[in-house]
């Protein structure tokens, strides 16, 4: 019974599928051969007027600026900031024009504390020494920093082993 009800399924499909061909094949719509064109009709001829010359487009090499209200304009320089910290090594200018290619240790509030790739030596580099696009930097990076203490963290543990070692220093 069931290969019965396939073949009769396919059968079904099979005549569909040739009708819906040979009903393509007579209708102009799906011929790409068959192409109309329409006659004009003297209704539809449109007298033009005469034509005025156009002046040439006079172009101009400036570019109009761009007025950014001050919100978007910090999250794009905060947003060219987190690309550049994304780097591992970062080349820093100063105000004299000097380049520096440096790793960043750590932001502080009065500079950054790196490693100078050319000797590995760990420098704190001032704020006042930088460009001010450096110092933007230098800031942004002091913003996002964790801004944590020097002392240690202190662990329970570790308190609790000092109190059984007190006495014995």
């Amino acid at each position: 019974m069931n290969s019965l009800y396939t073949l009769c399924l396919i059968i079904v499909a099979g005549v569909c599928f040739y009708a819906g061909y040979i009903v393509g094949e007579k209708s102009a719509f799906y011929n790409l051969d068959v192409v109309a064109v329409a006659e004009p009709t003297p209704e539809a001829v449109v007298v033009a007027a005469p034509v005025e010359e156009i002046p040439a487009p006079v172009v101009v090499n400036e570019v109009a600026e761009v007025k950014v209200d001050p919100a978007t304009e910090a999250m794009l320089t905060d947003h060219d900031h987190s690309l550049r910290a994304a780097n591992r090594v970062i080349t820093f200018t100063d105000i004299q024009g000097r380049q520096l290619s440096a790793e960043v240790i750590e932001a502080q509030a009065d500079g950054l504390k790196i490693r100078r790739t050319a000797d590995q030596q760990v420098l704190t580099l001032p704020n006042t020494m930088l460009c001010e696009a450096d110092q933007a930097f230098a800031a942004y990076l002091w913003k996002t920093s964790d801004k944590k203490t020097a002392e240690p963290m202190t662990l329970e543990s570790d308190k609790a082993w000092e109190e059984l070692f007190k006495g014995f220093e």
